[in-house]
């Protein structure tokens, strides 16, 4: 039994099943894709197109850009960097079975190189994961464990974001989003009046960002007990 999402009409929800998802052919053959929705509601802000070129600062897994690809029928294309080979490896082979196609993969840290040609950017932004807790609650236990683990991601991020944004690039908008509960991970990289100025809001739906900082009108937030999705953060940055 399933039930359509409201907001995206290609999005389905799972009421009740006979067996697993992940233990079905459809699964197995990637003819369907298990994605939250708040993960889906990134590729949505971001609105890929056909003859898109879309920059992803941080591709692996992959599952984002299935959905990119899916929705402009291949049409678009898109330069996926990742830091880690292994897992960019391992994208390639999953795009490969779902027969995605126009997808080139770099290996390279967005902190300190960064490809420039491209009219959309992605950065879907490596974080705590705090977003999951729900689902994964060993994530509570890995932040209690790691108590800089926050801060260290927030430079991060901060990082690559610094590095899209200070040199001169042909992007027309960034989407940043991030699986952060946590202001340091999102709100708080967009104090700055010069970056506040270039956002605007992503999406019609989710809620704004949380009180007290500039970007939150400009900004949408899922929360899990809300929304029944994970935590997501995403803003849109344009240049143009």
């Amino acid at each position: 039994e399933i039930e359509q999402d409201k907001d995206f009409k290609f999005l389905y929800k799972v009421l009740k099943e006979k067996k697993p998802l992940q233990r079905t052919d459809m699964f197995r053959n990637l003819q369907i894709v298990i994605q939250d929705k708040a993960s889906v509601a990134v590729v949505v802000a971001l609105n890929p197109e056909p003859d898109d070129i879309i920059i992803d600062f941080a591709s692996a897994p992959g599952i984002k850009d299935i959905l990119i690809q899916k929705l402009t029928e291949n049409k678009a294309k898109i330069i996926g960097a990742d830091v880690n080979i292994s897992r960019l490896k391992r994208e390639g082979l999953l795009l490969k079975k779902a027969k995605i196609k126009n997808v080139d993969l770099v290996n390279q840290d967005s902190q300190f190189d960064s490809i420039r040609f491209g009219n959309k950017g992605l950065f879907d932004a490596p974080c705590d994961s705090s977003g999951m807790i729900v689902e994964e609650p060993t994530v509570l236990m890995r932040l209690e464990k790691d108590k800089n683990i926050i801060s260290r991601y927030s430079k991060l991020q901060k990082n690559i974001l610094l590095k899209i944004l200070n040199k001169k690039n042909s992007l027309d908008y960034l989407i940043y989003s991030v699986c952060s509960l946590f202001p340091e991970e999102g709100e708080s990289h967009f104090e700055n009046d010069y970056i506040y100025k270039l956002t605007e809001r992503p999406l019609s739906i989710a809620h704004d960002g949380y009180q007290g900082f500039k970007v939150s009108p400009y900004s949408a937030r899922f929360y899990p007990h809300l929304d029944g999705t994970y935590g997501f953060f995403i803003t849109k940055i344009r240049f143009k």
